[in-house]
């Protein structure tokens, strides 16, 4: 493998600026490109303008990293399998990294798909770090080189993927890069082929379809069997099992005549176990006819109520008529 030349590496910065940097092997390289976080590029080594560095930091590093990857196993077997058997050749890319909504990266050869005369873009959300790497999904876009001469028409294939996440500059610590998730529901991808002419701009609109998103059910409270719960909020209500109805009292209220109409209601809790307590008369006929509702109900069992499977305490209201006659 041919000697990194160290000490020739040409960089253009800004004065006083740190920035985010990615150092990048050409097509013909095996290397993965490798991101620097901000600060890297303005660090020992590197100086305003234009001007020449390579540092013992983590910039030269990677440049030496990118340039042998010409020579790796990986970049060796895809010049086998192209038939590539000049002389190797290649470059090796420094970009300082933008805060950029929109970002994206020009291939200007289809090399996966073998095309030389196609050139592919993959462009996404957020800035050109999760792009570069490959962190987040992009949509790719396929231009042919060969266009209509005498119209302009420039055709390309637009493949649009499923973007849930990107890559933004971490602003709460003032440095580095986070990956945040896009609130917006996914999308079916789309994939069309569209005619532009060339050197003007023009504009696509595409209605995708929503991916539908399953939202999780609510976790429900869980069952609490101290508290004494309305008929409303139980799944089964109680359900009486024994005990005598109460018969209207032969002394100590007065007589009922036909058409006579007597009611007395009580309130009272059936516990988990199937028991009545607190019994309570909300509206009253007299002490003598109050008693002997009470005095029934206390002595009645119940199966209790439900709340998911639970037995739970419940409470209810009865009103007991009596009719004359």
């Amino acid at each position: 493998m041919p000697g990194f030349p160290v000490g020739d590496v040409p960089l253009s910065l800004p004065s006083g600026r740190p920035c985010g940097g990615a150092v990048r092997g050409s097509a013909m390289s095996g290397e993965e490109p490798k991101c620097l976080g901000p600060g890297t590029l303005s660090g020992r080594g590197a100086r305003s303008g234009s001007g020449r560095c390579c540092g013992d930091g983590a910039l030269c590093e990677h440049l030496k990293l990118a340039w042998s990857g010409l020579w790796n196993e990986r970049a060796i077997h895809n010049r086998a399998v192209l038939g590539i058997t000049d002389e190797v050749g290649g470059g090796v890319l420094v970009q300082r990294m933008v805060w950029a909504r929109v970002s994206g990266v020009l291939h200007t050869i289809n090399l996966a798909g073998g095309q030389w005369r196609e050139m592919v873009i993959n462009v996404g959300l957020g800035i050109g770090e999760g792009i570069v790497s490959g962190a987040v999904a992009a949509d790719q876009v396929i231009v042919s080189k060969d266009w209509d001469a005498p119209t302009g028409a420039l055709r390309f294939r637009y493949i649009a993927n499923d973007k849930r996440e990107r890559v933004v500059f971490d602003r709460a610590s003032g440095s580095g890069t986070r990956r945040v998730e896009i609130t917006l529901e996914g999308h079916e991808p789309w994939s069309g082929t569209v005619d532009v002419v060339a050197g003007q701009k023009g504009r696509v609109e595409v209605r995708l379809k929503a991916i539908p998103v399953a939202k999780p059910e609510p976790t429900p409270e869980p069952v609490d069997t101290a508290r004494v719960y309305s008929q409303a909020d139980v799944d089964t209500p109680p359900k009486r099992r024994s005990g005598e109805s109460p018969s209207y009292p032969r002394s100590g209220a007065p007589k009922l005549r036909s058409g006579d109409r007597v009611s007395v209601s009580v309130r009272f809790v059936v516990t988990e176990t199937g028991e009545v307590q607190d019994v309570s008369v909300v509206e009253s006929a007299g002490k003598a006819v109050d008693a002997v509702v009470v005095q029934a109900v206390k002595g009645w069992k119940y199966e209790p109520a439900t709340k998911r499977g639970v037995k739970v305490r419940s409470q209810m209201l009865l009103k007991q008529t009596f009719l004359g006659g």
